[in-house]
């Protein structure tokens, strides 16, 4: 799906479209600011679908071996 195209739908546009009343749409709810996940979870709800908190599966992907996050500054590159 090309973001932000002329013509193209959004991503939820795309799933209100798709989707069948009553199916379920999963989201990681840490992933979004509270104000985004209210607009969708009413924008869903209003086309009679659900959403739930689903886990990030990234992170189930990484499980324990993760790396840790890096703690050195950022720097520049020359080009």
């Amino acid at each position: 799906m090309e973001k932000m195209e002329k013509a193209v739908p959004s991503w939820f546009e795309f799933l209100k479209t798709n989707l069948s009343a009553n199916q379920v749409i999963g989201m990681d709810y840490s992933q979004y600011p509270a104000s985004a996940l209210d607009a969708r979870t009413k924008f869903f709800t209003e086309a009679s679908l659900e959403v739930k908190n689903v886990p990030n599966l990234v992170d189930m992907v990484w499980g324990d071996e993760r790396p840790a996050r890096p703690v050195k500054p950022v720097m520049v590159l020359d080009a």
